[in-house]
């Protein structure tokens, strides 16, 4: 909320000393170092970022912490520093935003420790203050079923988050269990301060894959002379259904793949322009190479289904292929002048 005022904790001194230190830290890690004489659009984005560090801090001094957050996130995605991150953690921490917040910290002690900067310490102190506030939403699933994904305001959870359960910000969060052929399951979860949720996903129901007869209406009697005769065709039904596993090889295939985008977009947050990541950045691009591979397998697979199915509908019918009721012996009428009949036809 825009100008909003809320203040959740004793952070006004703590806060001065990281600001204060920010200050000449954000202006002495090696930013114009890295600027070169061919690199003229690197300075002006290095410049953007410290004025919108400067602009985020005198809102975050204003007590406007929304206003403040967006400023200095945006400093932090054009030059990424130790100072902007722990200040932007502090932000979050006075939105209310906790888990978030906890994140940041843990990123700013990362990165501070990495470059031996002596407020890696500060950060951490900050962390393990704010972790007993942070609401934790864990998960009991009964029976679960191949490919279970759940996912978390439409952000897909990994299963070792599944498993150990996630760090969220205090509000209503939407959490949606999903699976091939199954009926989803979604419900909404209102996390508290300092509480932990438990969330228990049903057995997923099977997905209905077939329209009642009594909706399709009657069937038609066949226009024959003859008794009802099978026409029913071992190849095409073989063929009928190595099709239908084909399309569901196609779309398991096409649904992972998104997956995979989705999980590699999920890992930018944690992965710096140099691909560094932190450690659940490593994982989520790990799950997501892993997802990517899967799915071009069950694509491909799902493509030779389709082009097998097609070719034994498609191939014409033999002759032992027709129906019996085409080969089948035939007594026909006939008459003449002074004579009268009959002749037997038939297919051989």
């Amino acid at each position: 909320m825009t100008g909003e005022r809320r203040r959740t904790g004793p952070l006004p001194f703590t806060l001065l000393l990281w600001a204060l230190t920010s200050t000449a830290a954000h202006a002495a890690e090696p930013r114009g170092s890295r600027v070169g004489s061919a690199e003229a659009q690197r300075a002006e984005q290095v410049a953007s970022a410290e004025a919108l560090f400067d602009a985020g801090r005198s809102l975050y001094d204003a007590g406007l912490f929304s206003e403040a957050c967006t400023k200095l996130d945006e400093s932090q995605r054009l030059d990424p520093s130790v100072g902007t991150e722990g200040l932007l953690a502090a932000c979050r921490e006075q939105e209310g935003r906790l888990a978030t917040a906890y994140r940041g910290y843990v990123a700013a002690e990362e990165r501070a420790r990495a470059a031996g900067d002596r407020r890696a310490q500060f950060a951490a102190a900050r962390a393990a203050s704010l972790a007993p506030r942070v609401p934790r939403l864990r998960f009991r699933v009964d029976q679960p079923p191949p490919g279970l994904q759940v996912e978390i305001d439409g952000v897909p959870l990994s299963s070792r988050s599944l498993a150990s359960g996630v760090m969220a910000d205090p509000g209503p969060l939407l959490v949606e269990a999903t699976a091939p052929g199954r009926l989803a399951f979604h419900t909404t979860v209102e996390m508290k301060v300092g509480e932990q949720t438990v969330v228990a996903i049903p057995a997923l129901a099977l997905r209905s894959t077939g329209t009642p007869r009594a909706a399709l209406g009657p069937t038609p009697e066949p226009a024959s002379h003859h008794p009802a005769a099978s026409r029913s065709n071992p190849r095409r039904t073989v063929g009928w259904t190595v099709g239908a596993v084909g399309l569901a090889g196609v779309g398991v295939g096409a649904g992972l793949g998104a997956l995979a985008l989705t999980q590699r977009s999920a890992s930018n947050e944690h992965c710096g322009p140099e691909n560094r990541c932190t450690p659940l950045g490593g994982e989520l691009r790990d799950e997501a190479r892993v997802t990517a591979n899967v799915a071009t397998a069950a694509f491909a697979a799902g493509l030779g289904g389709l082009a097998v199915g097609a070719v034994l509908l498609l191939w014409p019918e033999t002759r032992d292929e027709r129906p019996s009721h085409a080969r089948g012996p035939q007594l026909v009428p006939a008459a003449g002048p002074g004579s009268a009949g009959a002749f037997l036809l038939g297919h051989f």
